[in-house]
């Protein structure tokens, strides 16, 4: 019973669900923007990349474990504060992830490693206590954009080819970009709570209203990007786009009908429809990877009909 506790509790210290998704995209992003393929080097810096960002989550809440104690509804959610998981135990777990994710950079070779390393030293020190990046306003989410979306970008790029293309900033700016605007959509949506724990970051420094306008900045710079990067340049095939559609279309019809179900802040009340988004754009992407690796596997092995 102890250990299956430890282990749920190790599992939702990772906050995986958050995101599976997105480092996928900024992951096939960079990859995409080398003319890398699928193969047994895509995944390792796959796996690499999700790895260090549950390092990133896991330690964070490590950190923060008193403090949400001290908060209902932070406690919940942080497994530490919960009680379900010992604090050294929480520390070893993140350490080991950690260790683990720079092995598998450094079989990547020099480029990976450097980029990998540094979104896990940025990860570690965006929380630590005695440094803790995320209580220093602007420095917070600049920080967030390079840890969370464009290191891994880097290193997916540098796992291949980098510098074969030009065009590598516009998926590069795309993702650190929107990966910002999530910190600032994060710190608006717990704005009054923060305020009330004497927190400190952007939102709080600079106020409700000006967060809101540069967050909204920061989408149009990512949609932009987005746009050149997908539609100008066509990094991928027009199609991968026209299943990210469908796909958006199918999961954003239930999302829109429990919003309207329930009465939220105005921050918070969009924060289902981001998901969506990401989940569409992530199974598109595999999708162009994925599909010819089988087709080219699978093909060869259907019987064979002859009608002479």
């Amino acid at each position: 019973m102890i250990i299956k506790r430890r282990i749920d509790g190790t599992i939702q210290l990772s906050r995986y669900r958050e995101f599976l998704w997105f480092v996928l995209i900024t992951t096939l992003l960079g990859v995409a923007s080398s003319g890398g393929v699928f193969g047994v080097r895509m995944i390792t810096v796959l796996i690499a990349n999700w790895l260090a960002v549950a390092f990133i989550f896991m330690i964070n809440d490590v950190e923060d474990a008193p403090d949400d104690a001290l908060c209902p509804h932070k406690a919940v959610r942080n497994p530490i504060a919960s009680g379900m998981l010992p604090h050294r135990t929480g520390w070893w777990v993140s350490i080991l992830v950690a260790l683990l994710s720079g092995f598998l950079y450094l079989l990547l070779g020099a480029g990976p490693a450097l980029w990998g390393w540094i979104g896990l030293l940025l990860g570690y020190v965006y929380s630590w206590k005695r440094i803790r990046l995320k209580n220093f306003p602007i420095v917070d989410f600049l920080s967030h954009g390079m840890m969370l979306a464009g290191c891994q970008f880097l290193a997916a790029l540098y796992t291949f080819s980098p510098g074969l293309y030009w065009w590598w900033p516009f998926p590069f700016c795309m993702t650190v970009t929107i990966s910002m605007y999530g910190e600032l959509f994060n710190e608006l949506r717990d704005f009054h709570k923060d305020r009330e724990a004497g927190l400190t970051h952007t939102a709080l420094l600079v106020g409700y209203r000006p967060t809101t306008v540069l967050m909204y900045i920061l989408l149009g710079i990512g949609i932009l990007s987005a746009v050149i990067t997908l539609i100008g340049i066509m990094i991928v095939p027009f199609w991968v786009l026209m299943i990210t559609l469908v796909l958006l279309v199918c999961l954003l019809i239930p999302a829109i009908v429990r919003i309207a179900r329930r009465t939220r802040t105005r921050v918070a009340e969009y924060e289902p429809l981001h998901k969506p988004f990401e989940i569409s754009f992530a199974v598109a992407l595999s999708t162009y990877y994925v599909a010819p690796w089988l087709s080219a596997r699978l093909l060869p092995l259907l019987p064979r009909f002859s009608f002479f």
